[in-house]
């Protein structure tokens, strides 16, 4: 099944399971379900869900690299990622936090970034924060 639009929010397993599972309990769940194909639609609408504001967002952003494309959920290298983005290496070397340590919740630091064309778009602060904890993957909407 696809996932295309907002309405069919409700009805996907995924939107569920990550705003009410534990880390474990997520990271098996993806495992069971990335074969599935999400659509612009539906992964703009969780960006939208996950972003402190939302107001901020760039309404171009979404219409023009979220919306048309599909996207199929993957385990990526993180180092991957980084050699192929130079805004979000930048980013990471420079030791920037968009969130206080106090404020970033473990469960947050698990949600998917969205790459888009071996760029990240959403996603900075958990990705340089995981890399940072020793991570090696980060799982992620990659657009298809």
């Amino acid at each position: 099944m696809i996932y295309q639009h907002n309405e069919e929010m409700l009805d996907a397993p995924f939107y569920y399971n990550i705003k009410n599972m534990n880390v474990l309990k997520f990271k098996e769940y993806i495992k069971e379900n990335k074969s599935e194909i999400y659509g612009g639609g539906y992964v703009n609408r969780y960006i939208t869900e996950i972003t402190d504001d939302a107001d901020k967002l760039p309404t171009w952003f979404m219409e023009v690299m979220v919306k048309p494309r599909q996207f199929k959920i993957q385990k990526v290298l993180i180092d991957d990622i980084l050699n192929r983005d130079a805004d979000l290496y930048e980013y990471c070397i420079s030791g920037q936090q968009r969130y206080d340590v106090d404020e970033t919740n473990i469960e947050n630091l698990y949600k998917y970034a969205t790459i888009v064309d071996d760029t990240v778009i959403d996603g900075y602060n958990r990705i340089s924060t995981l890399k940072r904890n020793g991570e090696k993957y980060v799982y992620s909407f990659v657009a298809l």
